[in-house]
């Protein structure tokens, strides 16, 4: 299991034209990207790679299946079978304790993706071209530990999707999730009162268990 420590960054200024607001739609997994999102040139890719993380904090607290929809198709397929409708159950609890400690503090629900604009703090790195560009983003460990990293592969369809780390399965998946999730709920109230330094702190502390060592490779 990752180790955490809460780290605030500094938000950075990120522009978002009007091409992002198409992005907000949740995408159906397999559906290809809109065309004019995949043709649009002068698309922020380090823009929408962040959103797609900001989403996928949000689902994490809904149930491991909608967490799965943001994961790279092959990771998704083989997580997916032996997930049960009792850990599910469980699951949304455990998310809804996360937003009732979120709401007392800030007086409302937890939405990152609305926030994307102040996650500048989560850089993501790209590396590649075309059907082979990924998208990195350093992530901080527990004191005496290297960094993580959370990795985004870019689907033949043209999407953003997280690449899950080999040691999470289908028998320890929402386990893992659920534990990180019951952490971050602990931290929630010492999060700053900067709302944009908070939700990076947060979505860092939701998906900290979908990242990798920075020093491991895949």
């Amino acid at each position: 299991m990752n180790k955490l420590v809460v780290t605030v960054f500094t938000a950075g200024a990120i522009s978002a034209g009007s091409a992002f607001a198409a992005s907000n739609a949740p995408a159906i997994p397999g559906a290809p990207r809109p065309a004019a999102l995949a043709q649009k040139k002068t698309m922020d890719e380090g823009h929408e790679a962040r959103r797609v993380v900001a989403q996928a904090a949000d689902k994490s607290l809904d149930s491991a299946t909608a967490l799965l929809d943001m994961v790279t198709k092959a990771d998704r397929d083989r997580v997916t079978n032996g997930l049960t409708k009792t850990e599910q159950s469980k699951f949304k609890e455990v998310g809804d304790r996360f937003q009732a400690e979120w709401k007392k503090k800030y007086g409302e629900n937890f939405h990152a993706e609305s926030h994307p604009d102040e996650l500048g703090g989560l850089k993501p790195k790209m590396e590649g071209e075309g059907k082979d560009q990924v998208a990195i983003i350093s992530l901080p460990g527990s004191e005496g530990e290297g960094k993580y990293q959370l990795r985004l592969k870019r689907e033949p369809n043209g999407w953003w999707r997280i690449n899950l780390p080999d040691n999470l399965t289908n028998a320890n998946f929402e386990k893992e999730l659920m534990d990180s999730i019951d952490r971050a709920t602990g931290q929630v109230s010492k999060l700053p009162d900067d709302k944009a330094q908070a939700y990076q702190a947060a979505v860092t502390m939701l998906l900290h268990e979908m990242a990798f060592p920075a020093t491991e490779s895949k």
